[in-house]
């Protein structure tokens, strides 16, 4: 039964990441009432790492939210970081539901305009590209995700120091970066494709910055607060027009 408490605990989200995390994954997305979009709202488990499990965020057995669907779940409290305040504890005695979905046309509206993606001209060794925040400067960051559309992107297969890894390479407002990309259907359908530079024409693009320190002993410069792009939109294949 429906208690007025979870009727006004339920919020709905378009989904604009369902993004991979080591022991589950972060979906997060804006707001979605009649027609109208709201703010960035990420929804986090209880657990250490604040990942969803599948249990939690799978709309049927089996079944991942896809991005453009329109997502219907409850809360139970605001637990907002210092650079993560779209961060919503979620009651996971409610199953996550599929209510709709819309199509990429209608998020041009509420495409995001930062004048850049955070602190710059911080980087990772091997690949990366503006793609952190050191550890000394997030306490002048103030959110963690952006829409952002930048027209032109590159997915890039590169060899990691274990396996494969995808990354996107795009210009912003004059910026150049290159983040890692953690979309696991953007992974599952480039990896296969082996090492190399694959163009899309036009991309809406989620960027998320990750809520933990990522330390790496033997070079430090690499330790920061890495930006990820968390959703991948190929608005030439969805159909913009």
């Amino acid at each position: 039964m429906t208690t007025n408490l979870s009727i006004q605990n339920m919020r709905r989200i378009v989904c604009l990441a369902n993004s991979r995390k080591p022991d589950g994954r972060c979906v997060a997305g804006k707001l979605y009432a009649q027609g109208k979009f709201g703010a960035w709202l990420r929804p986090i488990s209880i657990r250490e790492g604040e990942e969803l499990s599948e249990q939690e965020r799978q709309i049927s057995k089996g079944v991942e939210p896809a991005l453009l669907d329109i997502l219907e779940f409850t809360i139970s409290r605001h637990k907002p970081s210092a650079h993560q305040p779209e961060n919503f504890m979620i009651d996971s005695a409610h199953k996550f539901k599929k209510v709709g979905f819309i199509s990429s046309v209608e998020l041009f509206k509420v495409v995001d305009k930062p004048t850049n993606l955070w602190i710059m001209g911080y980087q990772s060794k091997t690949f990366g590209k503006n793609d952190l925040v050191p550890p000394n400067r997030i306490s002048e960051v103030s959110n963690s995700l952006y829409l952002i559309n930048p027209h032109t992107f590159t997915i890039q297969v590169v060899q990691g120091t274990y396996s494969l890894q995808v990354r996107g390479q795009f210009s912003y407002l004059g910026a150049d970066y290159n983040l890692r990309i953690t979309d696991p259907v953007v992974e599952e359908r480039f990896i296969p494709k082996g090492a190399g530079e694959y163009k899309i024409d036009d991309v809406l693009l989620t960027i998320s910055l990750a809520e933990k320190l990522f330390t790496v002993a033997s070079n430090p410069s690499s330790s920061g607060y890495y930006k990820l792009i968390a959703g991948v939109m190929d608005i030439s294949s969805l159909g913009k027009k």
